[in-house]
């Protein structure tokens, strides 16, 4: 589980260096704030209803989603946040 909370925020940091222009300077920031919120939310309740033998891999690359989400939907939120 350590392995992919450390891989999950090194691809949150990639993350956040590729698209944090969006949140300052992008025209659609309220439809990725849309989108990054339910889609970290689909993946949360999705690993509630994961039973299969390779449940531990799949719980882990959702937990890599549902952090990237988590994060991007962060940042979107706080680009609001006046001056």
């Amino acid at each position: 589980s350590y392995a992919m909370i450390s891989l999950s925020v090194a691809l949150q940091a990639i993350f956040f260096i590729c698209f944090g222009a969006l949140a300052d300077y992008g025209s659609n920031r309220k439809m990725f704030l849309w989108f990054t919120t339910y889609f970290g939310s689909l993946c949360c309740v999705a690993a509630l209803f994961i039973r299969s033998s390779w449940a531990a891999l799949v719980t882990g690359l959702l937990q890599i989603l549902i952090t990237i989400a988590f994060g991007a939907a962060l940042m979107l939120y706080n680009s609001y946040l006046p001056l």
